[in-house]
């Protein structure tokens, strides 16, 4: 009984040793490094600076171009409508001005659409750079990439407004305008 106990206690206290080590406690053991004070920050807030700035240029280029579309499908719209009307025929020149308008409208619509799609991904990509920087300065970037996108979007919706209302304008325009036989009495 005493060898049982003996043997007992002695793999007891093999085990408890090897626990206390584990398998992996020796590759645990890292050394502690003391940082280098704020050699690493003004790297990481180049590095987002750089990347806002040309992901900024970009979506500024991707609006000019979304802009010139739009305008050479309202000259070409126009244009067409144009055709129509220097014939003078009353129904003709209603059908064109309705789809004219129809167009134009749809155009509108899908151009401020694709605006803020491509805000709405120049955000996305910009939120995620800023999860490489510090705490506080990743709440001053947010913050920034917030107030931008407020501006973005307040500019998008005025030209909305003024493109739809230049719609209207259009619209409500007579275009076609009759002309009342001469009165003057001169038919002798």
């Amino acid at each position: 009984m005493k060898n049982l106990l003996f043997t007992l206690a002695f793999f007891l206290l093999a085990l408890g040793v090897s626990a206390q080590d584990g398998l992996i406690a020796d590759l645990l053991d890292v050394e502690a490094v003391e940082a280098a004070e704020g050699a690493n920050i003004q790297e990481m807030q180049d590095a987002y600076q750089k990347e806002f700035d040309d992901s900024s240029t970009k979506l500024d280029e991707s609006i000019e171009k979304l802009n010139a579309e739009y305008k050479k499908l309202v000259t070409k719209q126009i244009e067409d409508f144009s055709k129509v009307l220097a014939k003078g025929e009353k129904q003709p020149t209603k059908n064109a001005k309705l789809r004219t308008s129809t167009k134009i409208n749809s155009a509108t619509i899908s151009l401020r659409s694709k605006k803020k799609s491509f805000l709405a991904k120049w955000r996305s990509k910009n939120f995620i750079a800023t999860q490489k920087l510090p705490k506080a300065q990743r709440k001053v970037r947010q913050e920034e990439l917030k107030e931008k996108m407020e501006e973005y979007n307040t500019a998008f919706d005025e030209e909305y407004d003024a493109n739809m209302a230049a719609i209207k304008s259009f619209k409500s325009k007579e275009h076609l305008v009759e002309t009342e036989p001469d009165s003057s009495g001169s038919e002798n």
